[in-house]
């Protein structure tokens, strides 16, 4: 089977990393022409998603299997999964990726944050090493990982294949802001040594 082919044209790969943020032809049609790379970039910035030029195509399969993702994990990181709303934010700290998510789902503490100065001191009193972000059509994640980049956050934001992990290896409730944010926690574990496997990595250092 022939491998697809990756196109190295900057507005095509502007375009594969809006769609993996859930985004449409018609919403980037509201900042210029769409044979215009300048549009597809002002959609992204608009949203707080860098216009990076990352491979979207050649990605490793998710599949039903144990993943191995070789290399050392990180340990003694503190990992955050959040799973961010309008007026709130849910998150999962975990320091290693639970054996079975599903019970961990019954039994780990999930905090819920109200998007306001208060809640994003209580974020950063949880001192987190890593926050891992699934964008949302919105730009309801800007502030947070604003703030939590100047606090020397590391931010990973993960694209539209979050579903298909969370099925296929996770077993955890749809539709739940808790299974989301614990989701994106044990994403980061599986697939920490695999950066192509994550829209954008944020170093600390890209807010101040």
């Amino acid at each position: 089977m022939n491998k697809p082919l990756i196109s190295h044209r900057r507005i095509d790969q502007l375009k594969a990393i809006a769609s993996d943020c859930g985004f449409t032809s018609e919403d980037a049609k509201r900042f210029g022409k769409l044979s215009r790379t300048a549009t597809w970039e002002a959609l992204l910035e608009t949203y707080d998603i860098p216009p990076q030029v990352v491979d979207t195509v050649d990605k490793v399969e998710i599949q039903s299997q144990s993943l191995d993702t070789g290399g050392t994990p990180f340990v003694g990181l503190r990992v955050l999964g959040l799973d961010i709303c309008k007026s709130s934010i849910v998150g999962c700290l975990l320091t290693q990726r639970p054996v079975q998510p599903r019970e961990a789902y019954d039994s780990l503490e999930f905090c819920q944050l109200k998007a306001d100065a208060g809640g994003i001191k209580q974020l950063l009193n949880l001192n987190p090493d890593v926050a891992v972000i699934r964008p949302t059509r919105s730009n309801y994640q800007r502030s947070w990982i604003i703030q939590l980049a100047r606090a020397g956050v590391e931010v990973r934001l993960v694209g539209k294949k979050l579903p298909a992990y969370r099925r296929n290896n996770l077993n955890l409730p749809n539709k739940d802001d808790k299974a989301n944010a614990l989701a994106l926690a044990c994403y980061f574990f599986d697939y920490q040594h695999l950066p192509q496997q994550f829209l954008v990595v944020r170093e600390a250092w890209f807010a101040k």
